[in-house]
């Protein structure tokens, strides 16, 4: 973890942006790990009218009537794995974000 955060710095630091690299790549990370959140069960389409989106969730929602108990667990499971691994990746991109922004905003003044 402490050497991932050294690549990321070393990476957002070395790109000459200095501190404001630090921030927008900790900026990145929140918004990735919030679309991966936000689309980790639901089917996504690119349909312009959504039509195969329909179909897509209306397959979904019947699979998931047909799964057996130990597959909701297996499931849920899963889910809470996503979860879990998404609030470290979300507390890593916070920290990125406040520190590379503070500093970017300190050392302009």
């Amino acid at each position: 973890m402490v050497l991932a955060l050294i690549a990321v710095y070393a990476i957002g630091y070395g790109t000459r942006l200095g501190w404001l690299g630090v921030g927008l790549i900790g900026l990145a990370i929140l918004v990735i790990s919030n679309w991966v959140e936000l689309d980790a069960d639901h089917p996504v389409s690119l349909h312009p009218h959504g039509t195969s989106e329909m179909n897509l969730a209306a397959r979904q929602m019947s699979e998931r009537s047909r799964a057996s108990p130990e597959e909701r667990l297996a499931i849920a499971a899963a889910r809470e794995r996503r979860r879990r691994i998404l609030g470290v990746v979300r507390g890593v991109g916070l920290v990125l974000t406040i520190v590379g922004f503070g500093l970017f905003v300190k050392q302009q003044l």
